[in-house]
């Protein structure tokens, strides 16, 4: 996609052409910053993670964990690519993602 979201340093592909609206929602800006604030030392778990921007800042502020479900695969491919972005600030740290089914668990990728 040729358009980039900037948001709290951090950058976000955005395809309004393919997938869900923009691929980015404006309206939970504010939930994000919050994310950013509590994450440190904590284990999140971030379910519909669409494209992955609650995982990428909560693991770029320190979280222990971070695993992040959606039924796409797609959708985590982007969230992949994001998190490939800020690999330098992950300091080790990986986003586990997990594809889901209709409700099944089919696959698990380890990132």
């Amino acid at each position: 996609p040729d358009l980039v979201a900037h948001e709290a340093g951090f950058r976000f592909a955005v395809d309004p052409t393919a997938g869900h609206k923009t691929g980015f929602y404006l309206d939970q800006r504010n939930a994000r910053r919050a994310v950013e604030h509590w994450a440190t030392d904590r284990r999140v778990l971030n379910v519909f993670s669409y494209t992955g921007a609650f995982s990428v800042i909560a693991a770029a502020r320190g979280a222990q964990s971070v695993l992040s479900i959606d039924s796409s695969g797609p959708a985590l491919e982007a969230a992949a690519r994001a998190e490939a972005r800020i690999a330098e600030q992950l300091a080790g740290r990986t986003i586990r993602k997990v594809v889901v089914a209709h409700g099944r668990l089919v696959n698990i990728v380890v990132g």
